[in-house]
């Protein structure tokens, strides 16, 4: 069952026009702002203003090689 405050997570990304989506583990969501770091901004601030807090985190290249004959899975 989702709780109410999950859906207010994913509501406050999604007012911002950021996409979310639950972690699985409840308690947090993953957003992403594809319109760059004023959408960042204003997520943070629609964060704040629900009571919620906001990590940012940086994506790091895979370490494997990827190849037509080594797919990634």
């Amino acid at each position: 069952m989702i709780g109410t405050v999950n859906i207010k997570m994913v509501e406050a990304a999604r007012s911002v026009g950021a996409a979310a989506k639950f972690t699985g583990s409840g308690g947090a969501v993953v957003a992403l702002c594809p319109d760059g770091e004023a959408q960042v901004l204003l997520l943070e601030k629609a964060c704040r203003d629900a009571g919620f807090l906001v990590q940012r985190i940086q994506v790091a290249p895979s370490p494997l090689p990827l190849t037509e004959g080594n797919p990634p899975f």
